[in-house]
């Protein structure tokens, strides 16, 4: 019998190469982030990305991180229009 608190590991192969923790972290976050421009992209052209940002900047509210992302994404689309 196994008590609850005790969880047991599965037991690796030898030839099973071991994995840093941080490597596995950075290795989502990066998968995040790339998900989260893809995401970016999307939304940036989007008439209610425009007016949100409209608003926040028309109220003088703090901008949360991705609409600054989008704000770029908007900016440099404009320019180059523009051109």
């Amino acid at each position: 019998m196994n008590p609850g608190w005790l969880s047991l590991k599965p037991v690796k192969e030898k030839s099973e190469m071991l994995k840093d923790p941080n490597a596995n972290e950075s290795d989502e976050t990066t998968q995040s982030r790339k998900h989260a421009q893809l995401l970016h992209a999307q939304l940036a052209p989007l008439h209610g990305a425009k007016a949100f940002r409209q608003y926040l900047e028309r109220t003088g509210k703090k901008k949360p991180e991705f609409i600054k992302e989008i704000s770029k994404i908007q900016d440099d689309t404009q320019k180059e229009n523009n051109k």
